[in-house]
């Protein structure tokens, strides 16, 4: 009791309690918003964790069956790559031929008098066939005629009523 007597009757020691007293109340309320800034952190935590576990669960997903056909994918992207490098080896001789000028196409292409002349037979061809056209008028209609009275051909008929000898 003398200690505790000593304690309360010394003035500073008394203040001191005093205060730490009255900040007790104020100590106990910070301790609580610390508790739930906690709580808020940690909720936080655990909602980033469960995306990540679900994120991971979806990753599992695209990779477990890539895993599994991952020789069969990498055969046939390297089966792939083989083929593209030997097209393009190919392209590449073609121009090389096309532009050294060998060959028809690069005739084609490099002889000015060649492209004329093939536009100049396609014109020909344009105009042979435009000419041809009334006599294969004329034709049909005779085969038509013909077809339906092949005696026509016999009497001289055919050709007395259409004008033609």
């Amino acid at each position: 009791m003398t200690s505790v007597n000593q304690i309360v009757t010394d003035e500073e020691i008394s203040d001191q309690l005093r205060l730490a007293l009255e900040a007790f109340p104020k100590l106990v309320d910070d301790a609580g918003e610390v508790m739930e800034g906690i709580k808020g952190v940690t909720d936080g935590i655990q909602r980033v964790a469960n995306e990540a576990e679900q994120n991971l669960r979806f990753l599992k997903g695209l990779t477990e069956p890539l895993g599994e056909q991952g020789t069969d994918i990498v055969t046939s992207l390297g089966s792939s790559a083989n083929r593209l490098d030997s097209v393009l080896k190919e392209l590449e001789v073609f121009a090389k031929v096309l532009n050294t000028g060998e060959g028809s196409l690069g005739q084609f292409v490099h002889n000015p008098e060649l492209y004329n002349r093939l536009n100049s037979a396609a014109a020909n061809i344009e105009e042979i066939s435009y000419r041809l056209e009334p006599i294969l008028d004329d034709v049909r209609v005779i085969s038509d005629k013909l077809a339906r009275n092949p005696g026509r051909l016999a009497t001289g008929a055919l050709f007395q009523k259409s004008g033609l000898k």
